[in-house]
């Protein structure tokens, strides 16, 4: 080891006077303790090239990656996947859930569907419960349509459908069910806006379904209706269910009342409020007149309710 008391001397090799043997010598003339040839390989290590394939295949992996996730990704209409998109944070897209005639380690039978617990009996708290689930659900008698309602009527039921027509129906046919270009906001919206493909809608206080049974109006709440191939009114089976379906046929008969009342039905003030006019269809201003009228009109025949 070198110390505060001892040095080293080096010559560089480069000086083409450069003697080995000489040098050497020289040194050793001079007193050095240890003279040592240390000679240097020429030009720079190459690095081996098994390294350079390593690094190449390592950078080519890298990139695979992101270019199936990019190809995953890149789903339109002209070039459906057939597979679904990779998911690297799966969320809740895939759930752990017992889908049909599935295994599951939970019971000791390994099945996942549970058969009945022996002893229960089922239980439908509906009031519909009691009824004919195949007249209730499709409005049928067979190949008929019902006449008449196969559930209780009463002011709850009358109640609720006013409800959910104002939510689902009022939209198209407005709130009198007169429907055509004035009565709804959306096919007001449709005739400011010239839609040339827009079906108006059906007046519901109109003779053509003052005529029908109630089955076939609950049957087009179900199914809507179709011309000449697609749908001039959506089915509402899946937003309301069959029970909330008949009591919009309930309402819908309260506005044909309304519109075309019997006599004694109502004082004389709301008749002429309802009466349809005799110069043809109404304006807007004319129609909600009318409007207010119906509403002051069904609020007498409904009870609890205001106009």
């Amino acid at each position: 080891s070198v110390t505060t008391d001892g040095f080293f001397v080096t010559v560089d090799a480069a000086d083409p006077l450069f003697d080995p043997a000489r040098t050497v010598e020289f040194l050793r003339e001079l007193g050095a303790v240890e003279v040592e040839l240390c000679p240097r390989p020429e030009g720079a290590a190459e690095i081996p090239r098994g390294v350079y394939w390593a690094l190449a295949v390592m950078a080519v992996s890298a990139l695979l990656p992101p270019l199936f996730i990019a190809r995953a990704r890149n789903h339109t209409l002209e070039a459906p996947q057939e597979q679904p998109r990779i998911h690297i944070i799966k969320d809740m897209d895939f759930q752990p859930k017992l889908k049909t005639q599935r295994v599951s380690m939970l019971f000791p039978d390994r099945l996942g569907m549970r058969p009945p617990v022996p002893g229960t009996l089922p239980f439908d708290p509906s009031p519909a419960a009691a009824v004919d689930r195949g007249r209730f659900e499709t409005g049928r008698e067979g190949e008929q349509f019902l006449s008449g309602f196969p559930i209780p009527v009463d002011a709850a039921l009358m109640q609720r459908g006013r409800e959910r027509y104002n939510i689902y129906c009022a939209t198209c046919h407005g709130l009198t069910g007169e429907g055509g270009l004035y009565d709804g906001m959306t096919a007001r919206r449709a005739r400011a806006r010239g839609e040339t493909l827009w079906v108006p809608p059906a007046a519901l206080t109109g003779q053509s379904v003052r005529e029908q049974p109630v089955g076939k109006i609950f049957d087009t709440i179900t199914h809507g209706v179709v011309r000449e191939g697609r749908h001039t009114m959506p089915p509402y089976a899946v937003q309301m269910p069959p029970q909330d379906r008949w009591a919009v046929v309930l309402y819908v008969l309260a506005l044909q009342r309304a519109r075309a009342p019997l006599p004694g039905d109502f004082g004389t003030a709301s008749r002429a409020a309802v009466s349809p006019s005799p110069s043809g269809p109404t304006a807007p201003t004319e129609d909600r007149a009318a409007e207010r009228g119906t509403r002051e009109s069904l609020a007498s025949a409904i009870p609890g309710t205001q106009p």
